[in-house]
């Protein structure tokens, strides 16, 4: 890092010292049991294993990746017992994977891991008639079964706990189901997780790794393919961005489309995309508003997921049917307002909790006809820039805002124009808002509702819409670009810094930097003395990152005491005074923006003065 010290005659360079304001700690893997050649843990947890009658084999028939494998008989004393019980709540995230080969089939004897000082807390291979497959029973006995067809070949499993209740297995880096239940586990063995003999596994097991996070889809199938570690990315957040989405309006936002004719793959559910559900994120499927119908959501969802497939795609919807926008939906006072800003935070908040980067990608809107309907027409342009004001003072200024022009079914003609039209001009005339049109939607069912393939319609249109205006240019979109996974020496977070040239990623977001680059700061601030008793810091500032990124400019006279500091405004252009006088210039004509900030020699106070740029998202 670097510092930018100014004396009153002499100028010299120091360091431009940058803070990003993340507290996020990476996530690791707990445990990693390779059994290459004996029971140890190469984590740097070092949770050791022991064994009585375990043994390693180097038969290349019994190993599935580097040199050794775990066999086991399935007699007493042949499973390895853990150093220290691994515990995870049912709350905590958690992932598991291992490959194994069962030595024989219809015995039961399966048991991979688990606690075995009870009859709860294992993963079982078992061979029931009635539930034939994996078997996952957690510390509060909750059983969370799994159907998978057994052989005498290996396969690799991975179990993956999101902590909200969700336990998702893959098999051969493959999704297999998703099942909800609680997900407590606590392992104390590797081969057995039972207080008895009676179901230790008969066969191997090799490569399993423990970790206290949610492993992705791209993470398990990478573990599958390379039979390596992987490193979860920062704050356990999903590769590429986390988009999330808010739906809003009243009944044609609810969905009258019927469920019975959606063609497949659509009718399925999709784990691919997250839905809020209230309480905890789920899988994408029909029924979430009408029970037997579905919404815009499945397909906008199905085709987001296609077209960004290094995101995860985050569904938050509210909306009921009859609902007005000047009365139910009114900012700040409409039960429909309320309800919907307490459902959106929640979900926001869940994913805080977890430690999920995100991002509130666009809102979808579909309302209107009450107010056409109740002779509010007049009223509803104010009433929807309003609203999409609040929209955007909570998820973010530029928040893209997409609506469907709702049909003239409902109200007199001219209530309905005045809604209409009022929906085309906030679009017209409202940088990140967008509409479309749904007078060809037809026939209209149960009333003035779209049918299911107008709702197939619908939910390609707000997918279209997002993807031709762009997904919003975010600090992760930009990542994504610049080839950062998350590996190591390719760190994605924030705050990382895969270069080592002292600039990290979001400051070479911000100023146009290249991260995989040590360039020792090529694009660094400029600073200068003038003829005039000032001091010049030039910069110059992403239009991407403008409404995303706080910028503070920050000064002291001993590297101790920061206490002051101004902002970088937003939006503001040309020149403007700033406290203890400091004036900000913005030339905005040029791309990106070029910033100067006009420093006063005064504020020395006859001593030094140390300059820093803060950026914080």
């Amino acid at each position: 890092m670097r510092f930018l010290r100014v004396k009153k005659v002499e100028l010299s360079l120091i360091l431009w010292m940058l803070y990003i304001g993340s507290n996020s700690l990476m996530a690791q893997a707990i445990s990693h049991y390779n059994f290459d050649t004996d029971f140890q843990d190469s984590s740097s947890s070092a949770n050791h294993g022991t064994t009585v009658l375990g043994n390693i084999s180097n038969d290349p028939n019994e190993v599935a990746v580097g040199l050794g494998a775990l066999s086991l008989n399935g007699v007493n004393n042949s499973d390895v017992d853990l150093t220290t019980p691994i515990v995870f709540t049912a709350t905590d995230p958690w992932s598991t994977a291992f490959w194994s080969k069962r030595g024989s089939i219809t015995n039961n004897r399966g048991m991979v891991m688990g606690d075995t000082s009870n009859r709860r807390d294992y993963i079982w291979l078992n061979d029931h008639a009635t539930t034939n497959g994996l078997l996952f029973k957690s510390s509060s006995n909750a059983s969370l079964d799994f159907t998978v067809v057994h052989d005498l070949d290996y396969h690799h499993y991975a179990l993956v706990a999101d902590g909200t209740g969700n336990l998702i297995l893959y098999r051969d880096g493959t999704f297999q189901q998703t099942v909800s239940g609680d997900t407590s586990f606590r392992i104390t063995s590797i081969g057995n997780g039972f207080d008895t003999n009676t179901f230790s596994l008969h066969g191997e097991v090799d490569d399993v790794q423990i970790y206290n996070s949610a492993l992705t889809a791209s993470q398990v199938s990478t573990v599958y393919a390379n039979g390596t570690v992987v490193t979860p990315p920062s704050n356990n957040s999903p590769p590429g961005c986390a988009r999330v989405f808010l739906l809003a309006g009243q009944s044609n936002m609810l969905g009258f489309g019927a469920s019975s004719e959606l063609p497949s793959p659509y009718n399925a559910s999709f784990p691919e995309v997250r839905y809020w559900n209230g309480a905890n994120w789920v899988d994408l499927r029909t029924g979430f508003g009408r029970a037997t119908d579905f919404g815009p959501e499945i397909l906008f969802g199905h085709i987001l997921a296609q077209a960004l497939p290094n995101d995860t795609i985050y569904l938050v919807k509210h909306a009921v049917s009859g609902t007005s926008l000047y009365e139910d939906w009114a900012v700040g006072t409409g039960v429909r307002y309320i309800d919907f800003m307490g459902r959106a935070a929640g979900a926001l908040a869940n994913l805080t909790a977890n430690g999920i980067d995100h991002e509130v990608s666009a809102m979808l809107w579909l309302q209107g006809e009450s107010d056409a309907a109740e002779g509010q027409g007049a009223a509803y342009e104010k009433n929807l820039r309003n609203f999409i004001a609040d929209m955007r003072s909570n998820f973010g200024v530029n928040l893209p805002f997409y609506m469907g022009r709702v049909r003239d079914f409902y109200g007199t003609p001219a209530e309905a124009t005045l809604v209409r039209n009022a929906q085309v001009t906030i679009a017209n005339t409202t940088a990140h808002c967008e509409w479309f049109d749904t007078d060809d939607l037809n026939p209209l069912v149960s009333r003035g509702h779209y049918n299911a393939n107008g709702q197939i319609q619908i939910g390609t249109r707000y997918a279209n819409l997002y993807l031709d205006s762009g997904p919003t240019k975010t600090y992760r979109s930009w990542a994504i670009g610049q080839g950062l996974d998350g590996t190591s020496g390719m760190e994605s977070g924030f705050a990382d810094d895969p270069d080592s040239d002292g600039m990290l990623n979001g400051v070479e977001w911000v100023l146009g930097g290249n991260p995989q680059l040590n360039d020792h700061g090529a694009n660094s601030p400029v600073l200068a003395n003038g003829s005039t008793p000032n001091n010049t810091f030039t910069f110059t500032r992403a239009e991407d990152s403008i409404g995303r990124v706080n910028l503070n400019f920050e000064w002291s006279i001993d590297l101790v005491n920061w206490n002051h500091s101004v902002s970088i405004d937003e939006y503001l252009t040309g020149s403007y005074p700033k406290t203890n006088g400091i004036v900000v210039e913005v030339d905005a004509a040029l791309q990106p923006d070029v910033i100067t900030v006009h420093v006063p020699d005064s504020l020395s106070a006859g001593k030094g003065l140390f300059f820093r740029l803060r950026a914080s998202e």
